[in-house]
């Protein structure tokens, strides 16, 4: 700590602090950070805890970047950063959500965590954001979410899960570009969505199988302005057997902004044929749709694909 508090005495404007591997004597930061100057800090294999993630005393920071951290404080909070990734699979809190106060956000990726999924705040600013939902992520269930709290399995993710407000995605309702990725038994998207939250920048959209016909028309209902749309579908069995969408869609509404949907998908199932019915039903024509086999995993960022192009497309066998 003393070679970090030599170089913020110094004014750097970038800050790297990158520790060596070791499970006995982790670097650890248990107080805040305190500078006029620092714009970026990057931090990798650090502990953080207590009030280090407590960014007040930094009004210049701009950019945060998390990788293979151990994240224990209950708040992330800057007033000024504009740019935070968390990545590399962070431990972050397993018994409440951890608290994301940014509200000057543009671009976030949430990436690779590991414990319960952080709740996001406001960000009426945000731009661009890319979360995924691993195999890490605490938030699975073994209910159907009963409000009444007599869930009597332990560790079901409804008993951390904040009804009164959701999770997620009603930090996000600002993004201009979103990408949703999830394992399919994560449930914090679906569970999010049944408070309708309001998309009213959207304008680009990326989801793998986690979501449900009702998801998928809740989301284009909720996305006013939304013009392009990608679905990376490696499994589609939460869209088969699921009743309801049609009833929904019957509410009457147009995607009128829509003008390209993307489907990868290995074969045109009975999955992917609900999902031509929903985007039929709401105004998307048939040559809008795209269905191609896939050219990477189901799980990855529109980033992190291959950049070989796609097979050609198999909407004939729709």
């Amino acid at each position: 700590m003393r070679l970090i508090e030599y170089a913020l005495k110094c004014q750097v404007k970038d800050l790297l602090v990158r520790a060596v591997q070791t499970e006995v004597y982790p670097l650890t930061f248990d107080a805040p950070l305190i500078s006029q100057h620092l714009k970026t800090i990057e931090l990798e294999r650090v502990n953080l805890e207590c009030s280090a993630l407590d960014f007040s005393g930094c009004p210049a920071l701009e950019g945060l970047k998390m990788t293979h951290c151990w994240a224990y404080a209950h708040k992330i909070s800057s007033e000024s950063l504009k740019y935070l990734c968390i990545t590399g699979f962070c431990s972050v809190l397993d018994d409440s959500h951890m608290r994301i106060s940014t509200p000057a956000l543009v671009s976030l990726q949430l990436d690779g965590f590991h414990g319960l999924t952080p709740y996001l705040e406001n960000m009426p600013f945000l731009v661009t954001a890319y979360v995924r939902l691993g195999k890490g992520c605490f938030d699975f269930t073994f209910c159907n979410l009963n409000m009444e709290g007599d869930c009597d399995v332990p560790c079901c993710g409804c008993h951390t899960y904040l009804v009164d407000e959701g999770v997620l995605l009603s930090g996000l309702t600002h993004a201009v570009n979103l990408e949703l990725i999830a394992e399919p038994e994560k449930i914090i998207y679906n569970w999010d969505l049944k408070w309708h939250p309001i998309f009213g920048n959207l304008k680009t959209l990326l989801l793998n199988e986690w979501f449900t016909a009702i998801d998928l028309v809740c989301i284009l209902q909720h996305s006013p302005v939304l013009e392009m749309l990608t679905l990376q579908l490696g499994n589609t069995e939460k869209l088969i057997g699921i009743t309801g969408a049609q009833e929904t869609v019957k509410e009457s509404f147009v995607c009128a902004h829509l003008k390209v949907v993307n489907i990868e998908c290995g074969k045109v199932n009975e999955g992917i044929r609900e999902i031509l019915k929903i985007l039929s039903t709401c105004g998307v024509r048939h040559k809008q749709i795209s269905v191609n086999d896939p050219c990477s995993r189901s799980d990855c960022f529109s980033f992190q694909k291959c950049p070989v192009a796609a097979a050609g497309s198999t909407t004939d066998g729709a």
